[in-house]
Formats: structure tokens, sequence, C-alpha cells
């Protein structure tokens, strides 16, 4: 019997090495699975090289976790709340890195459905990435939201430093928006100080603003779903001050966290 978690493309963050295959020789039993990232996988039972059953899981985070994650070697261990969020900010330390060398990518991940659903949502973030706290060249800070594991599950919005602006990135559900294919030039900021990241949603238009100016505004076509992932990204190790979630018809606020 083999019940493997490895080989999902749905997974949330993908890495290598970040699921493993179990293999058991015995017909029945129970064992325990320590999910240490948070995860939309389907766990199947494999049998004489067949499936004969599967499950889909989604994981959920006690409050807010975080890793960093690097091209050559995958992803360092998830930390927990306790480890992330302190004086006032939450954070993924540069202790994290363990000493490792070269450019890395910080993340910053509450996994949890909050009643809210992506098409009329209000996500705000105050966040910045200075160097001298950890901040790499282009900076890259990001919002999202999640609502699956698929690549286009999400909105989420890719902001640069100014003179970077190449990197620029908006992925609306299917719609994938680049700089030069369209104009996000105006998704560039000078993040070595505190900037407040909003995206809106309402009347399936999507709104995206830099400290309360629009910058980009776009029609959707595709049904969004539940929100149930909420994602802060950097490059470098970034900090953010705090978070807010609201339904934009209502305004209702649904979650937020002043760290």
């Amino acid at each position: 019997m083999v019940v493997d978690f490895s080989a999902i493309s749905t997974e949330y963050n993908q890495q290598p090495g970040d699921l493993d295959r179990k293999v058991f020789h015995r017909a029945q039993g129970r064992f325990t699975y320590p999910f240490w990232k948070p995860a939309f996988c389907a766990i199947r039972l494999i049998a004489r090289n067949q499936v004969v059953a599967m499950l889909r899981h989604t994981t959920r985070t006690d409050g807010w976790i975080g890793w960093t994650a690097d091209s050559d070697r995958g992803n360092t261990q998830a930390l927990p709340q306790t480890q992330v969020q302190a004086g006032g900010q939450l954070k993924v330390p540069l202790l994290a890195r363990q000493g490792q060398p070269g450019d890395f990518s910080s993340h910053l991940v509450y996994q949890r459905p909050v009643g809210l659903d992506a098409d009329e949502m209000d996500w705000q973030v105050r966040l910045k990435n200075p160097f001298a706290e950890g901040g790499i060249s282009c900076f890259d800070p990001e919002i999202s939201v999640r609502w699956g594991g698929g690549a286009t599950d999400c909105i989420a919005l890719q902001t640069t430093r100014v003179g970077c602006g190449a990197g620029a990135r908006i992925q609306l559900g299917k719609q994938d928006l680049r700089n030069g294919e369209h104009d996000l030039s105006r998704l560039s900021a000078d993040f070595e100080q505190w900037r407040t990241l909003r995206m809106l949603t309402k009347n399936r238009i999507a709104w995206f603003y830099i400290d309360g100016q629009l910058v980009f505004r776009y029609p959707y076509t595709q049904d969004l779903s539940p929100v149930q992932v909420l994602g802060i990204a950097f490059k470098g190790s970034g900090s953010v001050d705090w978070v807010r979630l609201a339904n934009s018809r209502t305004g209702q606020v649904v979650y937020q966290e002043t760290f």
C-alpha cells in the first residue's frame, strides 16, 4: 500500500520536497502525517499500482505563518505565528535563512476561511521592505487572496520599487496581466517607507491602489470563490504593520490585525 502526497499539481505554493510519498506494506492501519506548510492537496491511496481512493485536503494555519524560498534550495521550515509576529509587526526574520547565502523571497500566509467571497472584497495591507531591514533589489511586495491551490485560483498584486517596473504583475483569476502588455507603470513606489497596498473587487471590476491612489483598474468575467488564504510576499524580508479585509459592498470588516 502506498499513501501518496507528492505529485499533486494543485498543492499550494509547491516546492521540491514539500510533500512526500509514504509507503506502507501492511494492508490497513493508521498513521500521522504532519503538514508543515498550508496546502491544498489530494491524498492518494495506491494498491498494486492503482489509485483505489483519493481524499482532497485543505490545511489551515493557526494565525499567520511564514517561510523563505529560493530557486536553488527550495523552502526553509515554516515558522509559526510566535516567530513571525513580534514588536507590533509581522515579518519573516532573517534568522530563518539559517545563514544561507543568495537572493530569496519571504512569504506570510493566513489560511483560514474568512466568510467573504473574492467577488466583493476590499483587502488592504500596510507594508515596507527597506534594504536596511532585509529588502533585496526590486523589493517586489505582493499581496494576494486565494481560494484554491491552482495557479489561477487567486487575485494577486505584485508591485516593485521605482525603476523595476518590468516586474509588476497582476493575477486576476485566469487573467495574467504583465507590464508591457498592459500599462502597469504606476505599480512602482518607494518601499523603503511604509506604503498601503489595496485590492478591491465589486460588480466584476477589480481596482488596485497604492496609498489611496488608484493605479490600475480592470474588468473580469470569471466567477470568483470564497477567500481561503490571505498572502503577503517580498523579495527579501519585508515587514507588515497592519492588515484589513472588508466586504466591498457593505463595508463590514471581516478580518483585521494590527500585530
